[in-house]
């Protein structure tokens, strides 16, 4: 499957996996794309392109897009769209609830992996790697997920500053140096306190990521990086922020995995490790 292909990117160079990058994100209009916006788009050139799609065993542009348009059309079949902020009805089984869900999480996951930018990714990931410190903004849902990505980030011995942990984020908005990094977590990216603390981080200098829906916001369009997920849920009318929480996780594990990844066989004999240690204490 040449969609499993773009998934794993395995064995592309940098400039195939940008043309990969740009096919999954925008299989929505792959109908009206030509070699030329393809080319334009990832910054390469028409060339390129038909050497790609060569190197895949397409005989040219034409070929694969045919191939990539039956394909996405074979898994957005197999992806309901579900109504985010009411998933499911009332008298609805348990298992009926549970298929709702299953086909919520699974298209909520897929529509982030296509709405992230590849770029943003990269840049995310060079951003947090290279500073001493990470600070991870974040209320509510938010918070928790930020918790998460912590304690994922404690096996590889990197130590994350939830900011908001007992209400002390504007204390620590003024410990920030340039060479720590900030990471805003916000659905709605509708916090005044953010909103003052992105002034006081781009007049030090420090590096800023924000991970939201809503990426026309003023917080946003001040951020260095944005990592964007859908906009399928409303502030007020949802049951629970089913979608918008596997999306935030979603992206964060994709972060986890990335940092991890970069020094693979060190942080995976260290954690194996640790772990050996930490059953051993518990008795297990």
């Amino acid at each position: 499957m040449l969609l499993e292909r773009f998934d794993t990117l395995k064995d592309f160079s940098e400039t195939e996996k940008a043309i990969a990058w740009y096919l999954v994100q925008n299989l929505h209009i792959l109908d009206d794309l030509t070699v030329s916006k393809l080319a334009q788009d990832t910054y390469t050139s028409n060339a390129t392109v038909i050497r790609f799609c060569k190197r895949l065993g397409f005989s040219g542009f034409r070929d694969m897009k045919i191939q990539l348009v039956r394909e996405a059309s074979a898994r957005f079949r197999t992806l309901p769209r579900i109504d985010a902020d009411m998933p499911f009805a009332p008298g609805d089984d348990i298992m009926v609830i549970g298929s709702k869900l299953e086909a919520l999480i699974c298209g909520s996951v897929e529509r982030t992996y296509r709405t992230l930018s590849p770029e943003a990714v990269y840049r995310a990931v060079d951003y947090i790697r290279g500073s001493k410190r990470l600070f991870v903004f974040g209320k509510g849902d938010s918070y928790i997920r930020a918790a998460t990505f912590r304690n994922q980030m404690i096996k590889i011995n990197r130590y994350v500053i939830l900011a908001d942990e007992n209400h002390e984020a504007s204390y620590n908005a003024q410990n920030i140096t340039a060479e720590d990094c900030v990471l805003f977590i916000t659905y709605s990216a509708h916090q005044y306190d953010f909103d003052a603390f992105i002034k006081l981080f781009r007049k030090q200098g420090i590096p800023t990521i924000i991970l939201t829906a809503n990426a026309r916001s003023y917080l946003a369009s001040q951020c260095d990086v944005i990592l964007c997920i859908p906009q399928d849920e409303s502030s007020t009318s949802k049951v629970a922020g089913f979608a918008s929480c596997v999306c935030m996780e979603y992206v964060l594990d994709m972060l986890y995995a990335a940092l991890f990844n970069q020094d693979y066989r060190d942080n995976y004999n260290q954690k194996q490790k640790k772990e050996t240690y930490v059953n051993r204490i518990i008795g297990k």
